[in-house]
């Protein structure tokens, strides 16, 4: 089977984030996209924008377009945490050639991003950038101000559900660490949301989190479900009647790992909010939420008054970026004003894999 077959069949089912390494491990393209297929796609021609209708705005213009990072093999899922920027995926062809996401992260200097490094662990029994006996990918950092901690979520897929497809888009789970420096190194605490999520065996995906009210809320997307559903496995083992993703809430106590309870996030219609590779904030008395669409073609942004049910920021269909068909992988949200935002995600050209990172700012109208 193509790789692209394969990439395409995993984004209808739930999105790539911590699983663009894997498809490419199946046999996939090695190339990355240069500045010049960047600048390329990034013409009217291919990635295009949205200004549509009503409530809370009206539309969105861009004020600016950086690349943070390139020459990167496969990396996405950026995390920023004041001058620490944390990723996931392959940096190289010798991560490449382990196969295992990793987690890395890159230092702010003198205005510029620098190459990344694998994250530090203090425990005795990992390596850099690696959880042993999980994919590790997707970091979500909070700050903890009253006792000056930073916690991460991750990703985590067991090694041991990686043989086919099915598995690997039904068993993603919730990892969590703590740092007690500033971010350089962390103490890995394993999985704090596995595959019984509070409301079904759907798994937890891309994990993102927020501190609120005193506890801390993770917000991520389901998988297909093949673990607990008979998914219909076609000749090629892929599911061909999973789950559609949606996306939860996890309450957790202010210690980061004690469950307190799970909600589905709705639609303007009372519906699931069928959208992958969340990440939240909450900022000037609203809650934003930018995604993937489900082909990850496309970056949306939705806001809530209470965090449990969202809207598209503008009334209608909430994309601000919209590749074509290149990916735009798994959205960093910085809530920049009452007004502006900037999303940072991995670039995928046509047929290739995450070569770099970009930053787009909006200004919402």
């Amino acid at each position: 089977m193509k790789c692209l077959t394969m990439m395409l069949a995993v984004a209808m089912l739930t999105g790539c984030s911590g699983f663009v390494s894997k498809q490419r491990a199946i046999g996939g393209s090695s190339s990355e996209g240069s500045v010049d297929d960047l600048t390329l796609a990034s013409s009217a021609d291919s990635i295009s924008l949205n200004t549509t209708v009503p409530p809370p705005f009206q539309s969105s213009s861009i004020f600016s377009m950086q690349t943070l990072l390139a020459g990167l093999l496969n990396v996405y899922a950026p995390e920023q945490l004041n001058d620490k920027l944390f990723m996931g995926g392959w940096l190289g062809e010798a991560d490449h050639s382990r196969r295992d996401d990793r987690l890395y992260v890159s230092q702010l200097v003198n205005g510029s991003w620098q190459a990344p490094t694998p994250v530090q662990w203090t425990n005795a029994d990992h390596v850099e950038g690696y959880v042993p006996g999980y994919h590790a990918n997707d970091p979500s950092i909070v700050h903890r101000s009253d006792v000056n901690w930073e916690y991460m979520y991750y990703t985590g897929l067991p090694n041991q559900f990686t043989a086919n497809l099915a598995q690997i888009v039904s068993y993603n789970q919730v990892g969590f660490a703590a740092s007690s420096d500033g971010g350089r190194t962390w103490t890995d605490g394993g999985i704090v949301i596995g595959q019984n999520n509070g409301i079904d065996l759907s798994g937890a995906w891309a994990p993102s989190a927020i501190l609120n009210n005193g506890e801390v809320w993770v917000y991520y997307h389901t998988g297909a479900g093949c673990n607990f559903i008979d998914c219909h496995l076609n000749g090629d083992g892929e599911p061909t009647t999973p789950l559609a993703p949606r996306v939860l809430r996890s309450r957790l106590d202010i210690n980061g790992w004690r469950m307190i309870g799970t909600n589905e996030i709705k639609n303007v219609h009372g519906g699931s909010l069928n959208l992958t590779n969340v990440n939240i904030q909450h900022a000037f008395g609203r809650f934003w939420l930018a995604a993937n669409t489900p082909d990850l073609l496309k970056i949306v942004l939705y806001v809530s008054d209470d965090g449990l049910n969202f809207t598209p920021f503008d009334g209608g269909d909430g994309v601000l970026i919209n590749g074509g068909d290149n990916m735009v992988l798994t959205p960093g949200l910085q809530v920049l004003s009452e007004r502006s935002v900037a999303i940072q995600f991995g670039f995928a050209p046509k047929g290739q894999m995450s070569g770099s990172i970009q930053q787009w700012t909006f200004s919402l109208n």
